[in-house]
């Protein structure tokens, strides 16, 4: 489908190599922060821009079952052990079925509020209407959604306006136009992982919903942990990047 833009790069301590794939919207730069908080920590760092997103090709037709499967070629060819391997929103989809197709791959798994509860079409759709950014309104809508903090007037506005940018680029509506049922993950997949899974779903998570939180505790494997951290949103590699990066440091041990 096309050739993938990657951040890779030697970090300084001797946990494993680290993997780290954002979500829908996003880019491999938006992890900046996190990846100075892991430099410390692990040997290699390695973030993709994922298909259509960032500085990776854009087709000119494609779907979420495209951007998982270029994604997992391109770790494929870029490791060479087991990574700890995180993924955040659509990138943490992306992660566990990863873990669940190459799973000698994967030292450990961690995700944050990931996509792909199963969904009937008119479900999804409904859902997925909250994605769709027509007006400066929704931007301050996805706004509130996304981030646990509550931001000042003039910087909600601002943010409202990069977001309605973000969210109605090609990628972003081609993704959203195109999904469906069959992209979504098997709860046998999910039972079966025997990595060490730490799933990250934060009390004020308003993207995702409890019941698709109830539905990864139900088919999670009994050795899996979740938490629920306090001032953590949808977004935490912008917002409390030092936190996660903590958490990814701490699952790797």
């Amino acid at each position: 489908m096309g050739t993938l833009h990657v951040l890779d790069g030697p970090g300084r301590g001797d946990l494993p190599a680290v993997v780290l794939l954002h979500g829908l919207g996003a880019r491999a730069t938006h992890f900046r922060f996190v990846i100075r908080n892991l430099l410390p920590h692990h040997q290699r760092i390695i973030v993709p821009d994922l298909l259509g997103h960032g500085l990776s090709h854009v087709p000119e037709r494609f779907h979420g079952g495209h951007c998982t499967d270029t994604a997992h070629e391109a770790m494929l060819e870029l490791i060479d052990e087991p990574v700890v391997l995180f993924g955040n929103s659509m990138g943490g989809q992306t992660a566990i079925q990863f873990a669940v197709r190459h799973p000698e791959w994967v030292a450990r798994l961690v995700v944050s509020a990931p996509f792909g509860v199963p969904l009937d079409s008119e479900d999804l759709q409904a859902w997925l209407k909250r994605f769709y950014v027509d007006g400066h309104d929704d931007g301050i809508r996805v706004i509130g959604q996304t981030f646990a903090r509550k931001f000042w007037w003039p910087m909600r506005h601002l943010m409202a306006w990069g977001a309605r940018r973000q969210m109605n680029t090609f990628t972003v509506r081609n993704l959203l136009g195109r999904a469906s049922p069959k992209d979504c993950l098997d709860p046998l997949d999910l039972e079966g992982l025997a990595m060490p899974v730490l799933m990250l779903w934060g009390q004020e998570e308003r993207i995702m919903e409890e019941q698709h939180l109830a539905w990864f505790r139900d088919h999670l494997p009994a050795h899996a942990r979740v938490e629920r951290p306090e001032r953590y949103g949808h977004s935490p590699f912008l917002e409390r990047p030092r936190f996660l990066a903590c958490r990814i440091v701490e699952a790797a041990r």
